[in-house]
């Protein structure tokens, strides 16, 4: 099965085999793959050409926020649905900060970097949504904005959102437009 899955066709950082059997008598084999809009997929690739070899297989699989083994069908169906959430997020983000004088707006993982003509700005991506209800999940909806956070990335941010605004409370930096309900949170690098 190593060699099987070394030499697949499908994209993988790693292959390993357990030095010993487990108490069945079985070796387990791990393969490595990037975490990435193509996850779910390319492991039901992987499934399907071990399955050509193997035959039809009962999968289990859980990720690491799981106490339990389900069916991988599940798994994965989560792993596609949370994708889809988050490019959904991520556009109603970019539609949220239209009206600013930013010229490129990216993600990466949990993090977004806005830029403008002049200056740019990395932040981590805390939540995005209606104003009142994740300033109270976050359990800052009666907190104090602060005054000693870096002022040059309070001039920048000024100057990026335009007509929106940036504000310092606790640690977290939220943006928001006098005129919409939505907030987007998010933390200094």
């Amino acid at each position: 099965m190593y060699s099987f899955l070394n030499s697949s066709i499908i994209e993988n950082r790693d292959v390993e085999v357990s030095p010993n059997p487990n108490d069945e008598g079985y070796y387990m084999v791990f393969v490595e793959l990037d975490r990435n809009d193509d996850l779910a997929e390319n492991v039901f690739k992987l499934v399907k050409e071990v399955e050509n070899l193997s035959g039809k297989l009962n999968w289990e699989a859980k990720n690491p926020h799981m106490e339990g083994y389900l069916p991988l069908e599940e798994v994965l169906h989560g792993a596609a649905d949370e994708a889809v959430e988050t490019e959904s997020q991520q556009q109603e983000i970019m539609e949220f900060l239209a009206n600013t004088n930013l010229l490129d707006v990216r993600f990466d993982e949990n993090m977004i970097d806005l830029k403008d003509a002049r200056a740019s700005a990395r932040l981590e991506l805390v939540g995005f949504g209606y104003g009142p209800d994740l300033l109270s999940d976050l359990n800052i909806n009666e907190s104090a904005i602060r005054n000693d956070f870096d002022q040059h990335l309070f001039v920048r941010l000024r100057s990026m959102l335009g007509e929106m605004r940036a504000l310092p409370i606790d640690e977290y930096i939220v943006i928001y437009d006098p005129a919409r309900k939505d907030v987007l949170v998010t933390k200094p690098c």
